[in-house]
């Protein structure tokens, strides 16, 4: 069996409920938008500003027991979809909710990548509303992680207050 841990969109993916899904945090790292979707969730003249970790704090997300024969399809399925280049598979130590760490391969962010940067909060939300792709808007991306983080009874602060802001957002 290896462990994988999952802190963004694929949260929501029902495959994963299939291989002993549970809540988990991942010490040292935390959510921040750092990456830009020009395809799936934006456009290249309005990139969708995607979560990526970056190094301190602490991220809540869902671990998951990938079996052994099945570990090379899940592998496929977490690697980024967009930016592949901005993000690096390690393995790292996280918590299990009954308290228990395992190691789990997860995706963090390369520091010192160029790339798009959202430089504050409004900023991210801007992006996020200015974005459509083929998959979605960005309010959606944020709306996909927001909730899967609610159904397993975790928070994120970033998460938390972004999507406060897009749920309230009203044209002017």
């Amino acid at each position: 069996m290896t462990w994988l841990f999952a802190y963004a969109e694929l949260m929501g993916e029902h495959l994963l409920r299939s291989y002993g899904v549970q809540a988990a945090v991942l010490p040292g790292y935390q959510r921040r938008f750092l990456h830009g979707s020009t395809l799936l969730w934006g456009a290249p003249e309005h990139p969708c500003p995607l979560v990526g970790l970056a190094e301190g704090g602490t991220c809540p997300g869902l671990a998951f027991k990938a079996p052994w024969l099945m570990r090379r399809m899940l592998l496929r399925r977490l690697v980024p979809t967009e930016n592949r280049g901005e993000y690096r598979r390690v393995h790292r130590a996280i918590e299990l909710r009954d308290g228990s760490e395992v190691r789990a391969l997860v995706w963090v962010s390369r520091t010192g990548e160029s790339g798009p940067r959202w430089t504050d909060e409004n900023a991210v939300v801007e992006g996020l509303l200015a974005a459509h792709g083929t998959v979605g808007r960005g309010v959606e991306y944020v709306r996909t992680i927001f909730h899967a983080l609610e159904l397993w009874g975790l928070r994120d602060p970033l998460i938390d207050s972004v999507w406060a802001r897009l749920a309230a957002w009203r044209p002017r």
